[in-house]
């Protein structure tokens, strides 16, 4: 018999569960989205009628109609596939990987590059998904998730999702929430900001800091401009898990009065509650407003999806079999077939019993005891593995945070219940009142190393824009540095590794095939014969790669393939990857802002604009312009500015293969304007923070761009704070065009 075993009725409960509290928590959560002041709910305001439409159910929708098409071996890329058959959204992260993925560009680089949001929420949001389909096996959970946020994101927008998954997964078996955060830190760096975000909110707890205290201990820590940073908001979900007192309602409050992505928050941290109790034990006054019905989102298109949550779920537990029996060996889902045992408990059955009515639904929830924080706490008690210690949190984290805005602690009315606590009393044995029978439940505790993070280690140390290919026995990675992207005049330095997979070794020729005009450098002493022993053999190179102006070309994506040619054989293998091309522009400046002047006052570049023009700056130096290379969309501009207030203008030629109608999106956090073919096409001043989109916003404007070249003038207007700038073209409806692009003078 398996170490962990799950009857399907109680599998069947806790799925439903968690999509049922996935929809509680995004409907409560959604109106708080981006707020950053504390919230006040302690329900739902206003009570809905029904569950609030959300990325957050849209994605895993389209997951699971991939799981059950692919099967328990389902890719990256095959998600990559089904992203773009049925999901169309162009906010934030999911706009930038998308146009990624269009144009070629696979994971994981597709989330890294040019991805302003590459550590945000996105991927937290569907972690729970593969928690579900993994039952009491965190490390495929997380293994999973990690494939599945690769796609749009990298590092911390990664780690956090593969957190939550391998919480969600050891939460059908395990109920107190220190287990199943000591299990989640186990799968990803310990030093990493959602490491050290979760950190400073168990600190919080440990210290019994109020609620408003731990909030702050988190942004202290970790804290970020941009709202959907998944660091800061794991601290909140985190926050919630220990600040609820073991109520369903009061740990969502807790943790989507945090502000911030409150929707996704609520609903990852619904998701994790609904599994641990399962759908029988959700409170109806919190489960009958959104009721049994799923609304799609306007972005959800071309499948079917379902109409309710007992479907979704009744399909998640048929794809989650398939699953099991693939890949968790230590999981057993015991059918109907097995006929009913009746020494089973009531915790295992989901039945009730009048012995137990005063013994509230909670009271299985409430979090374990404080540990010590000493430096003598190396590894949780009863989770073999390693664990990587939750409790060293840093100095930071130890010390009371104290508000940094007067009057905070009376933002938070006192009929909150999460506002002025500490976290909730601690024990480590089941409770009951007197005169109650409390649950007996199995110890699965010690049942499985559930901290062992041996599969998921390497997908820790992937590079962020490395990019994989198979070529026969070949497995092939390229790693790119920085980015995967190549301009003109500016050398590119790609490190590739061949792992011989085959049973025989490889002896013969590699080449690196590049486009015409293209010079490439190999690796010193590297000659007309290579070996790569059979089996484990590894051979790394590393090739470089520069591409002179007028010798050769550089589109929006780049193929190069590296052939290994075995020798006195004609079969060649090729693996094929891709290189993106580097923004082109040229660029003048700085000239002066005195007293904020500088956005309405017209200078000679918008009088004079041809290239060969000079003009005097604001130290009276003549400066002409010049061509820069940007290898993203986000242009770093400070070195232009010189780190002071001033002016600069850029142009760049836009190349569409055909006329159309489009719409620019010139992001930034100060002055902009902007011409299109010599006419002004946008005049905005706005001190905001910086967050660029594709196809959205308050910086785009509706154009037509001509077949051909299409020149774009912009004047970039820099107060006192650093100047950020992102220029992206979308069509009407703001997906991106993957087709145009500004990789040539």
């Amino acid at each position: 018999m398996a170490a962990l075993t799950l009857t399907e009725e109680i599998y069947r409960d806790r799925v439903l569960g968690g999509w049922t509290g996935k929809s509680i928590g995004v409907t409560l959560g959604a109106s708080l989205r981006g707020q950053k002041v504390p919230g006040r709910f302690s329900y739902y305001s206003p009570v809905p009628g029904q569950p609030v439409p959300s990325i957050a159910m849209d994605f895993p929708l389209v997951w699971l109609s991939a799981l059950e098409e692919f099967g328990p071996d389902i890719t990256s890329e095959d998600l990559a596939v089904a992203w773009l058959e049925h999901l169309d959204y162009s906010m934030d992260e999911l706009g930038f990987a998308a146009l990624n993925l269009r144009r070629g560009l696979p994971p994981p680089a597709s989330g890294a590059y040019s991805n302003w949001f590459r550590h945000a929420t996105g991927g937290m949001a569907r972690a729970d998904f593969w928690a579900m389909v993994a039952p009491g096996a965190p490390q495929v959970a997380a293994s999973y998730a990690y494939h599945d946020a690769t796609l749009d994101h990298c590092e911390d927008g990664e780690w956090a999702a593969m957190f939550l998954a391998a919480m969600g997964s050891a939460a059908f078996f395990l109920t107190e929430p220190l287990p199943l955060i000591t299990i989640g830190l186990a799968m990803i760096p310990r030093t990493c900001r959602t490491a050290r975000a979760v950190k400073a909110a168990l600190a919080a707890a440990h210290r019994a800091a109020s609620w408003l205290e731990a909030r702050e201990a988190v942004q202290n820590e970790v804290g970020h401009n941009n709202f959907t940073d998944a660091p800061q908001n794991m601290g909140f979900l985190t926050i919630g898990l220990l600040y609820g007192g073991g109520d369903f309602g009061a740990s969502l409050c807790a943790a989507v009065n945090c502000g911030y992505d409150a929707e996704l928050v609520g609903g990852a941290l619904g998701a994790i509650l609904g599994i641990l109790r399962g759908r029988s034990r959700i409170p109806e006054e919190w489960a009958r407003p959104v009721g049994d019905v799923i609304i799609p989102g306007y972005g959800l298109r071309d499948m079917d999806p379902p109409v309710t949550l007992i479907e979704v779920a009744e399909r998640t537990v048929v794809a989650g079999m398939r699953v099991i029996a693939r890949r968790c060996a230590d999981v057993e889902v015991i059918g109907p077939e097995g006929g009913r045992d009746a020494t089973r408990t009531p915790s295992m059955t989901g039945e009730t019993e009048p012995v137990e009515d005063s013994l509230t639904d909670e009271s299985f929830l409430l979090p374990p005891p404080p540990l010590p924080l000493g430096d003598d706490v190396t590894e949780s008690e009863g989770l073999p593995g390693g664990v990587p210690d939750p409790h060293a949190v840093p100095p930071s984290a130890t010390t009371p945070a104290r508000s940094s805005e007067p009057g905070m602690e009376e933002t938070i009315p006192p009929v909150q219940p999460v506002s002025e606590q500490p976290a909730a009393p601690i024990h480590t044995g089941a409770t009951s009142s007197p005169g109650v029978m409390p649950r007996l439940t199995p110890d699965y505790t010690t049942a499985i190393a559930w901290a062992d993070n041996t599969l998921v280690k390497p997908l820790l140390v992937t590079p962020p824009t490395a990019m994989m290919a198979q070529a026969g026995p070949f497995r092939v990675v390229m790693d790119t540095g920085e980015a995967p992207s190549i301009g003109f005049g500016h050398p590119r330095s790609l490190v590739f590794t061949v792992v011989n997979q085959g049973a025989e070794p490889f002896s013969g020729r590699i080449t690196l095939l590049v486009p015409a005009g293209w010079q490439v450098d190999a690796p010193p002493q590297f000659g007309q014969r290579q070996y790569i022993a059979a089996s484990t053999g590894i051979l790394r190179a590393e090739y470089r790669l520069l591409v002179s102006e007028g010798q050769g070309r550089i589109e929006i994506a780049n193929a190069v393939v590296l052939r290994l040619t075995p020798e006195g054989e004609e079969t060649s293998y090729d693996a094929e990857f891709v290189l993106m091309g580097a923004s082109c522009w040229w660029c003048v400046g700085p000239f002066a802002n005195f007293d904020g002047e500088g956005f309405d006052r017209s200078y000679l570049p918008e009088d004079r604009p041809g290239l060969h023009e000079t003009y005097t700056n604001r130290m009276h130096q003549t400066v002409r312009w010049e061509k820069w290379v940007f290898p993203e969309s986000t242009l770093d501009l400070e070195p232009l500015f010189k780190g002071s207030a001033g002016v600069c203008y850029g142009q760049t030629i836009l190349h569409s293969p055909v006329a159309r109608e489009a719409r620019l999106v010139a992001s930034t956090n100060s002055g902009v304007k902007m011409w299109l073919n010599g006419a002004l096409v946008l005049r905005r001043f706005q001190r905001e923070v910086f967050r660029p989109q594709v196809g959205s916003g308050n910086w785009a404007v509706d154009v037509h761009l001509q077949a051909g070249p299409n020149v774009v003038m912009v004047k970039w207007v820099r107060g006192n704070e650093p100047y950020q700038f992102n220029l992206s073209v979308s069509d009407r409806s703001g997906r991106g065009l993957p087709e145009v692009g500004n990789t040539s003078w």
